[in-house]
């Protein structure tokens, strides 16, 4: 089924007015501080990561999570606007991907960004918004998580999944190493990441161009992947809520666990015909 994933400007306007949305930037901190719209929060997205300890692919517990939220000034019964702009957008799905697996009841992403906001000379505001501290009591989706088990399991034949590698030629090659090892998950498929990139801000042809993928898949699983779930969660969101695919999961700790797993075995050189 086909979902609503924007949400324009005078629609947010009305519910800041009526206090019945919350707004989260989730762009650097000094664009938010400089310039954001009136009572958005501000969410650091790697806190829902194991980054501190090097691993910045890694979802940390769900109940971790669910007090990073909470600290943060959201329920999950919160309606909530993800701001963003043209550099931080890929980070603004994956919020989205987080949000979702959280089990947030109505979530979406600001149309145009902040770049139209601005031009249109719309209300903005300076300086930090303090969070008031909220329960997040969250029901998690694990319809929409892979894991590396599953993913090592479809790579070895033994799960029937299409598995689709979001990131360059020259990283799913191997000729450009951003993860631990080069190369790809045996047996996936690649599609550019630009294309997702483009359905999802309204590209008809290359939507169109993604509607060969429901054929590859028949009734089986979908999991995107790319080094480490940013690019992945762009896909997922396009292919999950825009071409209304069924089963769509995305792996967050993406390539970068997988090679980072010796014993596990990767390809190199080009796809296989």
């Amino acid at each position: 089924m086909v979902q609503r994933i924007f949400i324009d400007a005078e629609e947010i306007l009305k519910g800041i007015r009526e206090g019945s949305l919350v707004v989260v930037d989730i762009r650097p901190f000094s664009k938010y501080a400089r310039a954001h719209i009136p009572g958005a929060l501000w969410l650091y997205f790697w806190d829902f990561t194991e980054h501190e300890r090097g691993m910045p692919s890694k979802p940390k517990d769900p109940s971790e999570i669910a007090k990073i939220l909470g600290r943060n000034g959201l329920s999950r019964e919160d309606r909530v606007v993800i701001a963003y702009d043209r550099t931080s957008i890929g980070i603004a799905c994956y919020t989205y991907w987080y949000l979702e697996y959280m089990g947030q009841e109505e979530i979406y992403l600001l149309k145009g960004g902040m770049e139209e906001w601005e031009a249109r000379k719309l209300p903005l505001e300076r300086g930090v918004i303090k969070p008031q501290p909220k329960e997040y009591r969250p029901i998690i989706r694990s319809d929409i998580r892979s894991s590396l088990e599953e993913v090592v399991r479809i790579a070895r034949g033994e799960d029937q999944a299409v598995l689709i590698d979001v990131r360059t030629y020259e990283e799913h090659v191997g000729s450009m190493q951003t993860t631990p090892r080069p190369g790809r998950i045996p047996g996936s498929v690649l599609i550019d990441p630009m294309v997702f990139l483009r359905a999802l801000l309204g590209d008809g042809e290359a939507v169109e161009r993604l509607s060969s993928i429901a054929g590859i898949a028949g009734n089986r699983r979908i999991i995107t992947y790319c080094s480490s779930g940013e690019r992945a969660a762009v896909a997922w969101l396009v292919l999950k809520k825009i071409k209304g695919l069924g089963d769509v999961r995305l792996y967050p700790e993406s390539f970068y666990e997988y090679s980072s797993r010796k014993d596990l075995p990767v390809e190199v050189g080009p796809p296989r015909s």
